[in-house]
């Protein structure tokens, strides 16, 4: 297991900057996700621990090693990609075996290895099969044997699951956080899906166009998201995001078509500040009852979505739309053709962007 540390990393194609600047820490043995849009920078910063890419600018460290010039082959570092990558010739023993036949180790040796990874990921039985007579589940073992067999100090996992379809991705997720626990390798994975993300990582790296935009837990980039990218872009559906103005003489945020009281515990933050980008989750919204109109927005229902256990309604207020997550039950008993009021559950959990930075003003 290794500690990797990048420490100003940058590589460039030509003017184009895939990876700017990037100041990272992972611990040893941490699952860690790299989560953005295509072309945000997360695989090639992948490739750059790799060694299949050279760094314009900065280092890598392995341990406090940098090891910017050390060939690929000489990192000790695994990466699996999808579950197509395997050799269709070869039996599942040859294809786990591959890296180490490649490094020339003993045969016998290379037996005993690939037989106790398959124990561990206990595919034991499967051994003289060919990629062809495996189940999607049985076919991402393998390639995560193969990825483990020569002992990496780093695994790297580039968009695993892109390929299955949502049901075999449920569970493959589970496998692969499972196998890592077993292994206890410093792990990176790669993805643009960020419920997987949430679901597998120790620490989620959101980057956006190369740069870094927030590092944490999967919790605290949920609920105290940094900037506008990460609130918009952790959490399904997206929090909601209005334009709005503070009025500071009256303590109100005007949002054209409705006004709501700014929490006394936040004025301060944003005095002077004028217009700004109010965020609020879904879930942290309900339908509220009549005469609480106070502090409630109204609107009309837009559309429902009922996805079985919860509900998402659209409402229409004004020149926003705004999502609320509820459950099936209370759903059914909302009359769509009537306006409703949309209540705050709690005042604590909303956010405050500023129009211009895009920081988040609440959560520094």
């Amino acid at each position: 297991m290794a500690v990797v540390t990048f420490e100003n990393m940058t590589k460039y194609f030509g003017k184009v900057g895939a990876v700017k600047g990037l100041n990272l820490s992972i611990n040893e043995g941490e699952f860690m996700v790299l989560l953005g849009p295509s072309g945000c920078g997360k695989t090639t910063t992948m490739r750059l621990v790799a060694g299949l890419e050279k760094a314009t600018e900065g280092t890598v460290s392995f341990n406090g090693q940098v090891v910017n010039n050390v060939p690929v082959r000489e990192r000790n570092v695994s990466m699996v990609f999808q579950i197509g990558s395997l050799f269709p010739h070869m039996s599942v023993f040859n294809n786990i075996a591959f890296p180490l036949h490649a490094v020339r180790w003993p045969k016998g040796k290379i037996r005993t290895r690939v037989e106790e990874v398959a124990e561990q990921l206990q595919i034991e039985e499967l051994l003289t099969r060919r990629p062809h007579e495996l189940s999607g589940g049985q076919a991402q073992r393998v390639a995560l044997g193969r990825g483990l067999v020569r002992k990496p100090e780093v695994l790297l996992l580039d968009e695993p699951l892109a390929s299955v379809d949502a049901k075999l991705r449920d569970e493959l997720r589970v496998e692969i956080r499972k196998i890592q626990e077993i292994f206890k390798c410093t792990t990176i994975y790669v993805t643009h899906d960020q419920v997987e993300a949430m679901s597998i990582a120790d620490r989620i790296t959101v980057m956006n166009l190369g740069e870094l935009q927030q590092e944490g837990a999967p919790d605290d980039l949920y609920s105290k998201p940094s900037n506008l990218f990460v609130a918009d872009f952790v959490g399904r559906p997206p929090m909601n995001l209005l334009e709005c103005t503070y009025e500071e003489t009256s303590g109100l945020l005007n949002f054209g078509a409705f006004t709501l009281p700014l929490p006394e515990a936040v004025r301060g933050k944003l005095s002077g500040r004028g217009e700004l980008i109010f965020g609020v989750r879904p879930e942290n919204l309900s339908i509220a009852t009549e005469g609480n109109g106070k502090n409630t927005i109204k609107g009309k229902i837009y559309v429902m979505e009922n996805l079985g256990g919860e509900t998402i309604i659209t409402v229409d207020a004004g020149e926003h739309q705004i999502r609320i997550r509820t459950g099936s039950d209370l759903a059914s008993q909302i009359d769509a053709t009537k306006d409703i009021q949309i209540a705050i559950n709690n005042i604590s959990k909303v956010h405050f962007f500023d129009k211009q930075t895009k920081e988040n003003l609440v959560y520094k």
